[in-house]
């Protein structure tokens, strides 16, 4: 037997189930590979964890315009100042 340990964790079932659908989907032969690679690559200081929030489907739906539009128009106006900064919001709605 290879010299090997047994890496237990706790999952819900409903999570094991869609990170093996995820892992079929990209190509591994089982969720254990998928974590074993993982691993294998961590433990190498190869592979520094990030999160990535994939855009959120129908948002140009609910508000008619693409997330990166509203952002660009943010930080323009922003660049802009044309912003209240949360400490004088009140100040200004008193002068309107």
């Amino acid at each position: 037997m290879n010299n090997t340990e047994l890496l237990q964790i706790r999952v819900s079932p409903k999570i094991r189930l869609a990170a093996e659908q995820v892992a079929e989907d990209s190509g591994f032969s089982s969720l254990q590979d998928a974590l074993r690679l993982f691993l294998i690559t961590y433990s190498k200081g190869q592979l520094e964890p990030t999160f990535y929030l994939k855009p959120i489907r129908g948002f140009g739906e609910v508000f008619g315009e693409s997330l990166d539009s509203i952002i660009n128009s943010s930080l323009s106006d922003v660049k802009k100042g044309n912003y209240v900064a949360s400490d004088s919001f009140k100040k200004k709605l008193e002068r309107e």
